[in-house]
């Protein structure tokens, strides 16, 4: 090997190693992390910022107070934890094991755009990579639909996910407001009309009622999606319906069913009486029909049949 040739392998191996150190120290050090923070932070301009970054890239990292703020909304997240594996990479994943937020917040400062008008085409999302993320968990949320409105208050909110390709996937959905809580999953395509299915149990405890316990099946697109729903005693409600021409006139097709409720179950204030009537709702929303019979039952075995014809339309109920 002649000279030129030795201090060329030389030049290349020094690179290499600079190379190695510098990627390390990106890596594996709370300065190397603070410096990628700090360029993210410069290209992304004033909207986004933090009080403080610490940690590690390699694998464990915490922001504190990190916002974003726009023109339309604003975004602040309190004590953010991640914990991802970088070895997940090589295999094409990008792999989040955990991520913690003590709060995050919401506000809506301007109103939307009128969505455009005409048909909605739906377009084909797929990643080059795997998205997976294990363990999310968010202590509170509050979500404010304007600066001076009043935040629907979210807590406890835990997820698991995976977007493979165009397959989106819940592992798990929980969270908790103010008299409700409910748990669920679900998956979605993200090609042709977007398939889709998923469960969800979930419980409401009115102020004056009796907490209703429901299980809910969705299935379907966004084309066309029917939903399947079972109240549990002592309302006994079971509900079919199906939606189509979601996107562009969404219409309704459904039948609502009460078998042998307990109105004195339901409230202490309420009448002894047992109703039993199915509904049915069928046309757009803006114009819906709704048609059924029932009837009520008193502790006598007194019976008071009813039926009912009408056409319910926004802010207008029309009972022929």
């Amino acid at each position: 090997m002649n000279r030129h040739a030795r201090r060329l392998s030389m030049l290349l191996v020094l690179l290499f190693g600079t190379l190695l150190l510098a990627l390390a120290w990106l890596l594996a050090t709370e300065s190397g992390l603070q410096f990628i923070w700090r360029t993210l932070a410069a290209q992304a301009g004033p909207e986004l910022a933090a009080t403080k970054v610490t940690g590690r890239l390699s694998g464990h990292l915490q922001i504190h107070t990190l916002t974003y703020k726009t023109d339309t909304f604003d975004v602040t997240v309190e004590q953010l934890d991640i914990a991802w594996q970088p070895g997940a990479l090589l295999t094409g994943t990008l792999q989040f094991s955990e991520v913690n937020a003590g709060s995050v917040h919401y506000v809506q400062r301007a109103t939307a755009p009128e969505p455009a008008t005409g048909p909605i085409e739906l377009p084909v999302i797929a990643l080059p990579l795997t998205l997976r993320l294990d363990a999310l968990h968010i202590g509170m949320a509050n979500i404010a639909s304007t600066p001076d409105s009043e935040p629907l208050q979210l807590r406890d909110i835990t997820l698991a996910a995976r977007l493979s390709g165009s397959r989106l996937t819940l592992a798990s959905l929980a969270l908790a407001a103010p008299g409700l809580t409910l748990a669920g999953n679900a998956s979605l395509e993200m090609r042709d009309d977007y398939p889709l299915q998923g469960k969800l149990d979930w419980q409401w405890q009115p102020d004056t009622l009796a907490s209703l316990n429901a299980h809910t099946h969705i299935e379907g697109s966004l084309r066309r999606l029917v939903l399947v729903q079972d109240i549990l005693p002592p309302y006994n409600a079971h509900t079919e319906l199906t939606l189509t021409d979601i996107l562009d006139t969404p219409q309704v097709d459904g039948k609502l069913t009460l078998q042998n409720s307990a109105l004195a179950a339901i409230g202490d204030d309420w009448p002894d009486l047992q109703i039993s009537t199915m509904l049915t709702v069928a046309g757009p929303l803006e114009q819906l029909q709704v048609t059924g019979f029932g009837h009520s039952l008193d502790a006598q075995a007194n019976r008071i049949n009813a039926t009912l014809d009408a056409e319910l339309q926004p802010e207008r109920l029309h009972i022929q």
